[in-house]
C-alpha cells in the first residue's frame, strides 16, 4: 500500500492517477488530502506570540468561530485575527472562554448603576480593558 498525503486549497480529482499508479506499482494507492492546519503543523512555524504554531503543538486542534471573534470585541475583516494557516488564530478560542467568564460579572449595555453615589447607565462595556468602562452619568 502506498499513501500519499497533498496539500491543496481546493478538491481535486486524483482518481485516474489513482488507477493509473496502482497499475504501475501494482499496490494500492491511498490519496489524502489534509486542510491548511494540518498543513501548518507538518512545516511548523513561529507564531505572533512567538510561540511555536498552535497546530504543532497540540493534537486535537481548537475550532474558533466568527462568534467568538465578534464576543471579544474584534473586526473578523481584521488580517490580525488569522493565524499562518490563513484560520481564525486558535487562541481565540482559549482567551474567549476567559472574557465569556469575565463579561457575565460585568453590568451589561443599559443597565441602571451607582458610579461615585450617583446614578449611572453602562452605555459601553469592553472585556478586554476591564475595569475601563464607559458611564453615563445623567439623570436617569
Amino acid at each position: 500500500m502506498i499513501n500519499i498525503i497533498y496539500y491543496a486549497p481546493t478538491r481535486i480529482d486524483f482518481r485516474n492517477i489513482v488507477k493509473k499508479l496502482a497499475k504501475i506499482y501494482k499496490a494500492r494507492i491511498e490519496m489524502k488530502q489534509i486542510n491548511d492546519k494540518e498543513y501548518m503543523s507538518n512545516i511548523g512555524g513561529i507564531g505572533e506570540c512567538g510561540r511555536k504554531l498552535c497546530c504543532m503543538e497540540r493534537e486535537k486542534l481548537p475550532n474558533p468561530t466568527i462568534k467568538m471573534v465578534k464576543m471579544l470585541g474584534l473586526n473578523p475583516k481584521s488580517a490580525s485575527v488569522y493565524g499562518a494557516c490563513g484560520r481564525i488564530k486558535c487562541c481565540i478560542e482559549y482567551e474567549y472562554e476567559a472574557y465569556k467568564s469575565a463579561k457575565e460579572e460585568l453590568p451589561s449595555v443599559g443597565d441602571k448603576i451607582k458610579y461615585k453615589e450617583k446614578d449611572a447607565k453602562v452605555i459601553k462595556v469592553d472585556v478586554i480593558t476591564i475595569g475601563n468602562h464607559t458611564w453615563e452619568n445623567k439623570d436617569i
